[in-house]
C-alpha cells in the first residue's frame, strides 16, 4: 500500500507523497530491525537528488522499487493518475531535495513520539534505528567528508589541535 501511495505521488502531489512517507517511516518504526531490505531501500529513496543506494540488483531510484511492485503478482499495471489534483494554492518548491529532506526529517523527529509502547525503550530504539538508516544513506551525501569514527565524547585530541591551531592564524 505504502509503495501504491509513494508510486501515485512520485509526479503527482506532494501531499501524497508526504502522508507516504509519514506512513513508511510509522512502519519502519514499529519493525525496526525487521524491516526488509526493500523497505530499507525505499527510505534511502525517500528525497530525490541523493544519490541512488546500491541494491541487489544495482543502483535503484524510488521509480525502480516502485513500478517493479506493481508490475509483480496478479495487478496489472495501468497509467497512474492523480487521486487529488494540485490545488491553485500549491507551490512549486525551488529545491524539491531540500524540501522532501527537511520533510524527512520533521517526520522522523514527531513520528518517534507516534506510538505508546509497553516499554518506553522501544521508543528510543524506534528512533535510533531509523536515525541509523538515515545516518548511512543520507549524510554521507550531505556531508563527504564527515568521519563516522569521530566521537563527542571521546574526541582524538589531535583534531582538537588542528581546530586552534587554524583558529589563531
Amino acid at each position: 500500500m505504502m509503495k501504491l501511495i509513494l508510486g501515485i505521488s512520485l509526479c503527482h502531489c506532494r501531499q501524497i507523497r508526504r502522508e507516504g512517507m509519514r506512513l513508511l517511516l510509522l512502519w519502519m518504526q514499529a519493525l525496526q530491525q525487521n524491516c526488509t531490505s526493500e523497505e530499507i531501500l525505499i527510505f534511502a529513496c525517500l528525497v530525490p537528488g541523493f544519490p541512488p543506494p546500491i541494491g541487489p540488483g544495482g543502483p535503484c531510484t524510488l521509480e525502480d522499487l516502485v513500478c517493479k511492485a506493481l508490475s509483480e503478482g496478479p495487478v496489472i499495471a495501468e497509467e497512474v493518475t492523480p487521486l487529488v489534483q494540485p490545488q491553485s494554492s500549491d507551490f512549486a518548491p525551488d529545491d524539491l531535495t531540500c524540501y522532501f529532506l527537511e520533510i524527512l526529517l520533521n517526520l522522523m523527529v514527531r513520528q518517534s513520539m507516534g506510538f505508546e509502547w509497553r516499554k518506553k525503550e522501544n521508543q528510543d530504539k524506534g528512533f535510533s534505528f531509523l536515525f541509523g538508516c538515515f545516518k548511512k544513506y543520507y549524510l554521507p551525501a550531505l556531508f563527504p567528508s564527515f568521519c563516522a569514527l569521530t566521537s563527542f565524547y571521546n574526541p582524538d585530541p589531535g583534531m582538537l589541535h588542528a581546530r586552534l591551531c587554524t583558529r589563531s592564524q
